[in-house]
């Protein structure tokens, strides 16, 4: 069972549907953080590489895929965050990410001789990486909507990859065979649209897969492509399918935790292993996957057994001969989508939607190690006014408050049940209002983290994204005033220092509009820009709360005002930027932006941030396509495009200097950035409640006392060998106290 990340929703039952991109499909190696998580290169040389950087930061989204190295060492793990970390299995380690993927990852498996890696994209592509190096070998346009599932044959000679195609295309082929050493298409399967799951035999020469929402597996001839055998048992629905190690049994699992078993040879039903679906607290299961609850199998080498993961949480070994279960896994927070055997059976791995990799052991159960998530995406971040402190709001609920001119641990603002839609400083710099999707606005003592105040938005409806909820909020220029948005369709402006709702701005119901998105005060505080879901940009009198002027901005995602007042800048959906005339609501200039998107084509480059720079001559464009576009305001001109983000930019703001521009993804990242260079200056990242870590393209870091224990290097000797330093041993020549604070004041 494959997942999404973003919004927790699962594309094939389209049940769910998410979001994200990433830019330029290489590994950051030796470049900034995620470079200081990546798996390090070898040199022509003779010698052992250069030691990298590596934070145990794990997945900032689900774990969708998991395979271990046919040595039994590593460990891969494909993630919703777009990227494949790899993990040693023994000590817990992570030693690396590879990155390149656009969107989701689905799947991952290692080649026989452990030598390569081929992974799945819901971007389409179908990846292969040099295992030690850590580079991209060849990226192929596998399946348009989605590769979700890969496995190399016996010998390693053929990758086989299935995923979903393009209902209007002619051409329907959900299977694919492809030659490993030069990427080249070897056949095709007959007309399939969709296949979530797929195994090779044990000989090379069948190939088992689910036909997507019906209740058969289907047997097809390697060689030819075509269908030998169709198995139809008592199923709803097959999620995914397994083939024994000895070649004798066909697994089919489905959802409420029922898997059946056939005779690979007859394709007789020969069992059914079935148990009770465990409850989940708040019904989550429900929430996650609706109706059509999901499985995950994976037979153990010794064909004598079989894992499975669900949506219950729960992991559960079975007994392939009697088809008894023998034992259930619980450590899980959320369903379980991915499972593997270590290649001598004795340690079982899962992964789950909570963002963790759980090793048990498989005699006892007895869970011997969690690959924790340390940090989470960044939705929304804020600098004070004085550029002291930066603020981030997650997809946790968390507000975490960063005094730059200290190596404090930072301050955890826990008070938000959902994402962080909005953050915003007083103009003082002494109060952080925060808004979540659970529609509260909190406000807080930026000194103490003590909470000042709470405002009720509207109801908390649940998580569904249809549900009403705050989108955004805004502090007037004189910081008496909040502006709060939802898609309840009404502003709200706030008394900042009462709490108390002053009036509520609600738009004529005949002009259809939708949701408001986001707001922004003119900078003398008189006027309130507003997009709308239906494309509307409305502009108000925040005295009267009448309407100013009502214009058409199809596809506006993002506004800003100018920092004179005179112009607005809306992003669209389609990565294009317009700049209208605040008075007047006159289209200026219209221009292409973020158009070079090639993640999912289910989503667009949506431009969700913007802000200009102190003195108005240049401003920012964050977008879905991982980057962030430097603009000049007087002409439009593209100045330059800053890449390094691995995922969705969320928000984006200057520094009260000029500077340094900031900005946060979904990637877990913040980053800071020269207006005067492509390439960022660090990476920000928050790890657990409280601890941080500062590093550098070259790797040199500042980091809190909790965060250093969660870094350590990483080296790959000649022959392809991972090699774990202690962070203790090159420290001294890597480590710089204070080094956040010099970068914000424009140093370098």
């Amino acid at each position: 069972m494959k997942t999404r990340n973003n919004k927790k929703l699962f594309p094939f039952a389209l049940l769910l549907l998410m979001s994200f991109a990433a830019c330029a499909s290489r590994l950051v190696s030796d470049r900034h953080l995620n470079a200081a998580q990546a798996a390090p290169r070898t040199d022509s040389s003779n010698q052992s590489t250069e030691p990298k950087l590596v934070i145990q930061s794990g997945h900032v989204n689900t774990v969708n895929g998991i395979a271990f190295s046919p040595d039994g060492r590593l460990i891969a793990t494909a993630g919703g965050d777009r990227t494949i970390k790899l993990w040693d299995a023994a000590t817990g380690a992570q030693l690396g990410s590879l990155e390149g993927h656009k969107d989701a990852v689905f799947a991952a498996a290692f080649s026989p001789d452990g030598k390569a890696i081929a992974s799945g994209s819901y971007d389409g592509s179908l990846k292969l990486w040099d295992t030690a190096r850590g580079n991209e070998i060849r990226s192929l346009d596998a399946h348009a909507n989605g590769v979700y599932a890969v496995a190399f044959s016996v010998d390693g000679k053929m990758i086989v990859s299935a995923g979903a195609e393009d209902t209007r295309s002619d051409e329907l082929h959900a299977i694919k065979l492809w030659d490993s050493a030069s990427g080249q298409l070897l056949r095709s399967v007959d007309r399939e649209s969709e296949v979530r799951s797929v195994a090779f035999s044990p000989d090379g020469k069948l190939i088992v897969s689910d036909s997507y929402g019906s209740s058969s597996l289907v047997i097809w001839d390697a060689s030819s492509g075509k269908k030998t055998r169709v198995l139809k048992g008592n199923l709803a629905e097959v999620d995914a399918v397994a083939v024994s190690p000895d070649g004798k049994l066909i697994a089919g699992g489905s959802g409420a935790q029922r898997i059946e078993l056939y005779d690979a040879v007859t394709g007789s039903l020969l069992r059914t292993l079935e148990a009770p679906m465990q409850e989940v607290k708040g019904g989550q299961c429900e929430a996650e996957f609706g109706t059509a609850t999901s499985l995950v199998i994976a037979f153990s080498p010794d064909s004598r057994s079989i894992i499975s993961g669900a949506c219950d949480h729960t992991t559960t070994l079975w007994d392939a001969v009697t088809g008894k279960r023998k034992i259930s896994l619980r450590g899980h927070s959320g369903a379980v989508v991915s499972v593997a055997f270590s290649p001598d059976g004795k340690t079982i791995a899962s992964g789950s939607l909570d963002q963790t990799v759980k090793l048990w052991d498989s005699g006892s159960g007895k869970e011997l190690r969690s690959l924790a998530a340390h940090l989470s995406e960044v939705h929304t971040v804020a600098l004070s006014p004085d550029g002291r402190l930066i603020a981030r709001g997650g997809a946790d609920g968390k507000v975490k408050l960063w005094d730059t001119a200290t190596r404090n641990p930072l301050l955890s603002l826990a008070g938000h049940v959902y994402r962080i839609n909005g953050l915003a400083f007083t103009p003082n710099g002494r109060i952080l209002a925060s808004g979540g999707a659970d529609n509260k606005i909190l406000l807080w003592n930026v000194a103490t983290g003590r909470l000042l105040r709470r405002m009720e938005a509207g109801p908390i409806h649940g998580a569904s994204e249809s549900a009403p909820r705050l989108t955004s909020l805004a502090f007037s220029p004189d910081g008496k005033l909040i502006a709060s948005a939802g898609n309840s369709y009404r502003i709200t402006i706030w008394n900042a220092t009462s709490g108390r709702e002053i009036r509520s701005l609600m738009a004529n119901p005949s002009s259809g509009t939708l949701s408001v998105e986001k707001v922004a005060f003119s900078p003398d505080g008189k006027v309130l820009a507003a997009i709308y879901q239906n494309s509307n940009l409305i502009v108000w009198s925040v005295a009267s709360a009448k309407q100013l002027l009502s214009v058409e901005a199809s596809g506006v995602t993002s506004l800003a005002f100018s920092p004179n007042g005179k112009e607005i800048v809306t992003g669209n959906g389609d990565g294009t930027i317009k700049l209208w005339e605040a008075a007047t609501g006159k289209e200026l200039r219209s221009f292409a932006g973020h158009t070079e998107w090639e993640g999912s084509s289910f989503l667009g480059p949506d431009i969700f941030s913007i802000a200009f720079s102190p003195e108005g001559k240049t401003f920012v464009t964050a977008s879905r396509d991982g980057t962030l576009k430097l603009w000049e305001s007087a002409s439009g001109n593209l100045l330059r495009t800053l890449s390094g983000h691995k995922s969705e930019v969320r928000s984006v703001a200057f520094s009260t200097n000029g500077k340094v521009i900031v900005s946060g993804s979904l990637d877990g990242t913040i980053k800071l950035w020269s207006p005067n260079n492509d390439e960022p200056l660090a990476s920000l990242i928050t790890l657990d409640l409280t601890d941080w870590v500062v590093v550098t393209p070259d790797n040199h870091f500042d980091a809190s006392p909790g965060a250093e224990k969660l870094m350590h290097f990483v080296a790959t000797s000649p022959e392809g060998q991972f090699k774990i330093i202690p962070l203790a041993e090159l420290r001294s020549r890597q480590y710089e106290a204070g080094l956040l604070q010099r970068l914000l004041k424009g140093g370098v």
